[in-house]
């Protein structure tokens, strides 16, 4: 019987390589490939009765319960019920006093295997060997009960011959049957796995291929594009040349022209402020109240007039580049205490108060005085010109050690949010309603930018202004004159 079950196991051995070929030519898990699995697994059944362990006058053992067992938990129902048809009706066509028992063994070695293969797709735990082992020890503990059942009163004395090797030999070498089919499935699992993941990246390859391929069709028309883009910009670098070379020409112009109509104003305005200071005065007679008041409305008219010109020659000069820088180290505090001072009057006149603070009694700056002069002049006269209550505050401090800052707050109205920025351009004013030219504050960005510093501007609509100024300590190398 030991060799019975060595040459059915020999077969099973040889099946698995035919399976294979099965797996192989029916990839995908058809009825076609079951019902030749299935075939195959029989056709080992009937193999294997062929060549039995003959314990009485027809009564025959051999491994078809293994064989059977196996296709049931590897194939499924169709593969189980196909190969359990071929062997019942083999055996029974074989007759004998064993028939009945015969083919019930195979009944339910395909019915347990059958079981167990819905087990396997349920849970992975019924892949473990303790478990398979256990499936081999109850389809053979079944087929010794089977004897005893259906072979009346020689049950005993066969299952006396063959309990041991069917309980201890045939359940080990299903087990090791089961396993080498366990081997061949992970085997076939990598292999698809592996056959998909080169068709996945055969894929992938193709749409990256297709893709570089758009790509680089787009760059090659994106270079077209770019070459005639750089075409039409070089054209347009040349035409802009031209115009700006046109422009510098039409700028220095206009600086020529300004400077010279200027030079020719002021000699007349001069002489009309002379001479109306001088009538007024009543050097050339005596005249009444009505021509008081027209020569002091010319007066005033050629005053504000010459200071027009003035800042037009002023901002001519800056943006000639024709104004001259003188550095010297003068301290910045008397300097705006100074010209604080000479807007006392005016600020007086209209009730308001001027106060200078500074954070230190002393402040040395290297800089041009007289242009730190016009800027603080500036600012000054906007701030009280344009306050009708309240003050001015100028304050003095050092934000970093090469920064001095003078601020310069006032009370007024304050600047809207979008003139913010348009008020340093030139003739320019964020109330139409006070007297001025409109240049202070451009010529005053002008020439802080001149001394390498700047001018900014924060305010809040109905609570003030502050103009701040921030001056280098000492002027950056190259910066000595412009």
């Amino acid at each position: 019987m030991v060799l019975t079950l060595i040459q059915n196991i020999a077969l099973l051995v040889a099946l698995s390589v035919v399976h294979q070929w099965i797996v192989r030519r029916w990839r995908d898990w058809t009825i076609a490939r079951q019902v030749a699995s299935g075939l195959l697994f029989g056709a080992i059944a009937v193999v294997g009765m062929m060549t039995p362990f003959r314990a009485a006058a027809g009564i025959q053992y051999d491994g078809r319960s293994i064989i059977i067992a196996v296709a049931a938990v590897f194939g499924g129902p169709v593969v189980g019920v196909v190969a359990a048809l071929i062997a019942a009706a083999y055996r029974a066509w074989l007759g004998g006093a064993g028939a009945i028992a015969g083919v019930s063994v195979i009944v339910e070695a395909a019915a347990l295997g059958i079981a167990y293969y819905y087990m396997r797709r349920r849970t992975p735990k019924a892949d473990r060997w303790p478990q398979i082992y256990s499936l081999a020890l109850a389809v053979h503990a079944i087929m010794l009960l089977l004897q005893y059942t259906l072979l009346g009163d020689v049950g005993p004395s066969i299952v006396s011959q063959i309990w041991f090797p069917v309980l201890v030999l045939y359940p080990v070498g299903m087990l090791l049957v089961c396993r080498l089919m366990l081997d061949q499935e992970q085997h076939m699992r990598d292999e698809t796995t592996l056959r998909e993941l080169n068709e996945s990246l055969e894929r992938m390859v193709d749409d990256r291929t297709q893709e570089l391929q758009a790509t680089n069709e787009e760059l090659l028309a994106a270079t077209d594009e770019l070459q005639a883009a750089n075409q039409q910009l070089t054209a347009a670098s040349t035409e802009l040349a031209v115009t700006n070379q046109r422009l510098g020409e039409a700028s220095e112009a206009k600086s020529q022209f300004l400077r010279a109509m200027s030079h020719e104003l002021r000699t007349p305005l001069n002489s009309v402020i002379g001479f109306s200071d001088l009538l007024q005065r009543g050097t050339a007679g005596e005249v009444n109240d009505e021509q008081t008041k027209q020569l002091e409305m010319i007066n005033r008219s050629g005053r504000r007039l010459l200071a027009i010109v003035n800042d037009i020659l002023d901002l001519s000069r800056i943006e000639a580049k024709a104004t001259q820088v003188a550095h010297e180290t003068f301290d910045l505090v008397v300097l705006v205490r100074d010209i604080a001072a000479s807007v006392v009057p005016g600020a007086g006149a209209k009730g308001l108060t001027v106060t200078v603070e500074a954070t230190e009694d002393e402040f040395s700056v290297e800089s041009d005085p007289s242009k730190v002069g016009q800027i603080l002049i500036n600012l000054l006269g906007n701030a009280v010109k344009f306050t009708d209550a309240g003050g001015v505050t100028v304050r003095i401090q050092r934000p970093s050690a090469s920064i001095i800052a003078v601020e310069v707050r006032d009370t007024g109205p304050g600047i809207p949010p979008e003139l913010l920025d348009a008020v340093f351009t030139e003739f320019v004013q964020h109330d139409e309603h006070v007297e001025g030219t409109g240049l202070g504050l451009a010529i005053s960005r002008s020439l802080a930018e001149l001394l390498g510093g700047t001018v900014t501007l924060d305010s809040t609509l109905g609570e003030g202004a502050t103009f701040t100024l921030m001056l280098p300590v000492h002027p950056k190398k190259g910066s000595r004159g412009a």
